[in-house]
């Protein structure tokens, strides 16, 4: 069986996921039940009430937490909501763009925007950035983890990976004809986000497309009060046909956690 057969029959694992999301849950539910069996022994042996009401009230709490964070985040875990999500992904590249050319891939973590782009379309060269922190190497978001996704996706000879800086991108003006994002730009902390999407549109050749997949709840990091306004600051950059998608519209179905987090995609084009 060759690889593209086994990728496609789930036999060989492209793993993109970002492990705390699915450590998390299972940390916080086991410690609640944990707490809560501690009470129980408490109650049978006839501690001060305060001491097990406050006990049985900390397990309860741990296990709301450990739902919640499940609810909300449990989907960065989950293998099966990645592969949709992919899907996803490249199903709206394929609208918006004709398959051809340079790709940069800005915060590329495990691979998951520049292996997927790759392997959908065969006339690329993709370039995927990271500064991979040591942080987010201990979760398995690696230089290495990027490269073997790669190889296990067989586009190894047309994806590459160099540190580079999403603020400082270490390529000159007019290098890609597309750039690309997942869920990296709301990570940044800087006083006005907008300077992402300035370096993405700097790369970019003219008439060149930017897709950028992010949660886009916290928008006062763009120094804006809405997405529109968000939409509007970004075309005075040099972008023409600037739109916002949410993936539910997109048709993903992580209907609760994307609208809280109000994931979607901000796309365009360099004008």
């Amino acid at each position: 069986m060759n690889l593209n057969k086994r990728l496609q029959d789930n036999t060989v694992e492209i793993d993109y996921g970002f492990a705390p999301a699915r450590y998390l849950t299972v940390f916080f539910i086991s410690l609640g039940v944990s707490v809560l069996l501690s009470a129980t022994y408490f109650t049978l042996m006839s501690y001060s009430l305060w001491f097990i009401l406050i006990t049985w009230i900390v397990g309860a709490d741990l296990i709301i937490v450990g739902v919640i964070w499940h609810i909300m985040m449990g989907f960065a875990g989950s293998k099966k909501l990645s592969r949709k999500l992919n899907k996803q992904f490249i199903d709206f590249l394929r609208k918006i763009w004709d398959g051809k050319g340079k790709v940069l891939d800005i915060g590329t973590g495990a691979g998951r925007a520049a292996v997927e782009s790759a392997r959908a379309f065969p006339e690329t060269e993709v370039t995927g950035i990271d500064i991979w922190t040591n942080a987010w190497v201990r979760f398995g978001l690696s230089k290495e983890r990027a490269q073997r996704n790669a190889q296990l996706a067989g586009v190894n000879d047309r994806c590459v990976f160099k540190k580079g800086s999403a603020l400082e991108i270490p390529f000159e003006d007019n290098s890609f004809q597309l750039v690309v994002s997942s869920f990296v730009f709301h990570e940044i902390r800087i006083p006005d986000r907008i300077e992402l999407f300035r370096e993405a549109i700097r790369v970019l050749e003219k008439n060149g497309t930017f897709v950028i997949c992010d949660a886009y709840r916290y928008i006062k990091g763009y120094n804006v009060d809405d997405i529109m306004e968000l939409v509007n600051k970004i075309q005075q950059l040099g972008a023409a046909n600037v739109g916002y998608i949410s993936i539910q519209d997109a048709g993903t179905d992580i209907v609760f956690a994307g609208r809280f987090w109000k994931i979607g995609f901000i796309y365009g084009k360099k004008i």
